[in-house]
């Protein structure tokens, strides 16, 4: 053992074990500031993580009831845009109808006013056929019946079919 006491790489291997233990006795202290802060950090942003995840949590739930809420207000919309078709149509028919009612009364007066002056007119032509067919037959036979009495026939056939 006496011999170790003086060998020079006996002090240099304790000096070097002393340095490490010194070193690591120092380190140690560094090292686990290091290292706690390190888990503080960590801690802050988990924290941070799980602050974030709620809040997303959160504005999820808003946005799927906003969601919701949006989805109901475009069904009613969808529902009162159906409902003013149908009464749109129905109005659309019921006009419709109407009109075509009314373009059909409105020919059926203009042929009856057709069919009346059709036969006034062909009253008048028969009125002026009879007026000359009686001329004719009592001008081709003037001879036998007198002037005067002639002539007061021809204006009472023409006054009586005028009529």
């Amino acid at each position: 053992m006496s011999y170790l006491l003086q060998d020079a790489s006996f002090w240099a291997a304790v000096s070097f074990v002393i340095f490490v233990i010194l070193v690591w006795w120092k380190a140690r202290a560094i090292i686990r500031g290091a290292v706690y802060a390190r888990i503080e950090r960590i801690r802050s942003e988990i924290e941070t993580a799980e602050n974030l995840r709620d809040e997303s949590k959160n504005i999820l739930k808003d946005l799927s009831l906003k969601y919701e809420e949006a989805k109901a207000k475009a069904q009613n919309i969808i529902d009162q845009a159906h409902k003013d078709s149908k009464i749109i149509v129905n109005e659309a028919a019921d006009k419709t109808a109407e009109f075509i009612q009314r373009r059909e009364s409105q020919a059926e007066a203009r042929i009856k006013q057709d069919e009346a002056r059709a036969i006034r007119d062909i009253k008048n032509l028969v009125v002026d056929i009879s007026i000359n067919a009686s001329s004719q037959i009592l001008y081709d036979n003037r001879d036998s019946i007198s002037g005067d009495l002639f002539d007061k026939s021809i204006e009472n056939i023409q006054t009586v079919l005028q009529k």
